[in-house]
């Protein structure tokens, strides 16, 4: 999930926007733990050149997935995929996941459940 901030948002206030948004979800700061910004830079044609700073986060909430409503127009669907099978459809390169393009998420997120929660 992802989105982009407005003049004078944290980072915080776009993840609880965009949890609100397209999950319906409302959530407090104390249950989003910051993980690591990522630094990005493409440039899609000679003269026009995208940075930007992608902030990763990790939600800890109790909410079921059948609770949860979302955005149709930005998600197809939400289901539960235990964290084994996860890595396993990352490793296949699974087609509707967004691999390529979010890499170095994916890594983090794995080193940072690997390592028992420590960055």
């Amino acid at each position: 999930m992802g989105g982009h901030l407005s003049a004078g948002d944290t980072s915080v206030d776009g993840v609880k926007r965009e949890l609100k948004e397209e999950l319906n979800l409302e959530v407090e700061e104390k249950n989003l733990e910051f993980i690591k910004t990522i630094k990005r830079s493409a440039k899609y044609t000679p003269t026009y050149k995208n940075n930007e700073f992608d902030d990763l986060y990790i939600l800890k909430i109790k909410e079921k997935i059948s609770d949860m409503v979302y955005q149709k127009e930005e998600i197809s669907e939400i289901f539960f995929v235990p964290y084994n099978k996860l890595k396993e459809m990352v490793k296949k390169k699974e087609p509707d996941l967004l691999i390529d393009t979010f890499e170095e998420e994916i890594e983090t997120l794995f080193s940072y459940l690997d390592n028992g929660g420590k960055k």
